[in-house]
């Protein structure tokens, strides 16, 4: 993909300086950057009349605020809550079953950012910000790219139309949790009572909704 070289040498300084705040003034940069001090120079005012950096009281840059104020403006909860939240609603229409969006946070534990809640008296309640540990969801399940640590007896898939769909057996409940992983660390998933629907159903619900 073609770039522009100018925007270019500017982000890359603009990372060289997130790295290495406090630490550079501009005759260290052009020699570190190997930049004519001239261009450096037009394209440091650039960045810093933007506010995107600043020049501290000892001649060192660093990152300025407007870097915390694009920040801000960036949360990724939200992102993937308005990019899938339909998805929740359709499922949970076709289920009328708790469902949730919840995405890895590390190697170990999911957190809960989305859910629509089931109208059955008998259902399972929960509260979006709520962690969990991976190997004990199906979401975890479908996210987690070692397999070889979930019980056989309780984790399966099955999988149609190439979707692949993640159970995990809730045997005490008498219940399954279903999951389909929809992202790279995000996945949705649904909550079912054994008496109110089958293995085929639920796949097939899936499916329709993703």
């Amino acid at each position: 993909m073609k770039t522009i070289k100018t925007i270019d040498k500017t982000i890359n300084i603009l990372d060289f300086i997130s790295d290495n705040q406090d630490k550079y003034n501009l005759s260290s940069l052009s020699k570190k950057l190997d930049m004519p001090l001239t261009t450096l120079n037009g394209l440091i005012l650039t960045l810093e009349s933007h506010k995107l950096i600043k020049r501290n009281d000892n001649g060192f840059y660093e990152l300025g605020s407007k870097i915390l104020e694009l920040y801000s403006k960036y949360n990724v909860d939200d992102i993937l809550i308005n990019r899938y939240h339909n998805k929740l609603v359709r499922l949970a229409e076709l289920t009328n079953e708790t469902c949730h969006l919840a995405k890895a946070i590390d190697d170990d534990s999911i957190i809960y950012i989305d859910k629509v809640e089931s109208s059955h008296p008998v259902r399972l309640t929960s509260m979006v910000g709520n962690f969990d540990l991976k190997e004990e969801t199906a979401i975890g399940f479908a996210l987690d790219d070692d397999k070889k640590m979930y019980d056989e007896k309780i984790h399966y898939v099955i999988t149609k139309n190439d979707i692949t769909i993640y159970f995990r057996n809730e045997i005490e409940l008498y219940a399954y949790c279903v999951a389909v992983k929809l992202e790279e660390d995000v996945a949705i998933s649904v909550f079912v009572p054994k008496s109110r629907f089958d293995e085929k159903k639920l796949v097939d619900c899936m499916v329709e909704v993703i």
